[in-house]
């Protein structure tokens, strides 16, 4: 699983990438796509508080969410926020597909199957936390070297994936620039 800066970084670059014509505002879009590539795993908080709840990976972690999240910024702020939400929403999901091999806690077909989805691969590094379940267990661990180490790498890993969304931003951005200039003349 992967932890919130990871997920923030790529939310906020994906946000980048979605908006190439810059027609948000730039700090606005950053702050809410890296927010919302950070909202899945606030179900983790919301079962500490609601009982009955589903588990961690199923109805915040499926495509059913990100679908609802997209229809909930078209409704708030028109087609581009609708995208932007929807795209950074699902950034979350397909991070945590590639922290792990195998069949995952992820349900992207929820509640429409209970299936876990398949893991693409040991792309983000694993960071184990040794002193119990939980948010306090996760907190407590954070105390150790190894379970630090292990968090700053995945940032890390974060950070690049979010620089190779802001180049190709850039890139996608450039090419609008050029066919535009292109048939001004």
């Amino acid at each position: 699983m992967s932890f919130p800066p990871a997920h923030f970084l790529i939310g906020a670059a994906t946000a980048e990438l979605m908006d190439t014509e810059r027609r948000l505002p730039r700090p606005h879009a950053w702050a809410v796509g890296g927010l919302l590539a950070v909202l899945p795993d606030f179900d983790v908080a919301l079962d500490r508080v609601i009982a009955d709840l589903p588990p961690h990976g199923t109805y915040s972690h499926s495509l059913t969410a990100a679908a609802i999240m997209a229809l909930l910024g078209w409704a708030a702020g028109g087609r581009r926020w609708g995208v932007l939400t929807g795209a950074t929403y699902t950034s979350h999901l397909l991070v945590d597909l590639m922290d792990d091999v195998g069949p995952t806690n992820v349900m992207l077909a929820w509640p429409f199957s209970h299936a876990e989805a398949i893991g693409l691969g040991h792309i983000f590094p694993a960071v184990v936390f040794h002193r119990g379940d939980g948010v306090l267990g996760a907190a407590l661990s954070l105390l150790e070297p190894a379970v630090l180490t292990q968090l700053a790498l995945q940032t890390v890993v974060g950070g690049v994936f979010a620089l190779g969304l802001m180049g190709l931003a850039r890139v996608v951005r450039r090419g609008r620039e050029q066919r535009s200039e292109k048939y001004e003349v």
